[in-house]
């Protein structure tokens, strides 16, 4: 055994493991590419949330911010922003100046709409479609995108991962 090296055993960790898939709560069907519809249709989400309709009708900069940070914080924590998404931020901000100086604050919400899109797998017709719903009827997709956070929020309250 002189010539030869002796023997480390490498210890490694186990990979990081995410939490349940909870991204299709609804149990909308997917389609051969692994794609499915909103769980609310971008119309009927003024009636279902009606709360966010209100905000997003009066006051879509707030709702956009409230919305954004519940996106980020699922994504970085893995459950429910727990009071319910941040108001005042520099996401709000932004949209109350773009909305108030140029009437653009839509124009933002096209990557939030995208980023929802993606973290729940759901098809469309990707950035201009996401472009066209922001545009023409902001409240009614700020709505649709917040009932679909709502479900992966109730999810994870219900499993006990928050």
């Amino acid at each position: 055994m002189h010539g030869h090296p002796p023997h480390h055993q490498v210890m490694t960790q186990p990979a990081f493991q995410h939490a349940m898939e909870v991204r299709n709560m609804n149990h909308v069907p997917v389609d051969s590419s692994g794609k499915r519809d909103w769980s609310h249709g971008c119309c009927s989400s003024m009636c279902d949330g009606c709360a966010m309709c209100c905000c997003a009708t009066w006051c879509p900069c707030i709702a956009y911010g409230k919305i954004k940070s519940r996106v980020a914080h699922l994504e970085r924590n893995n459950y429910p922003h727990p009071s319910g998404g941040d108001i005042c931020t520099t996401d709000c901000w932004l949209h109350g100046c773009l909305s108030s100086f140029c009437a653009l604050g839509w124009v933002l919400q096209i990557g939030l709409r995208s980023s929802i899109r993606n973290r729940y797998r759901i098809g469309g017709c990707g950035g201009c479609g996401d472009c066209w719903c922001s545009m023409c009827c902001t409240p009614c997709s700020l709505a649709q995108e917040s009932l679909e956070l709502e479900l992966e929020e109730h999810a994870l309250k219900g499993a006990g991962k928050f």
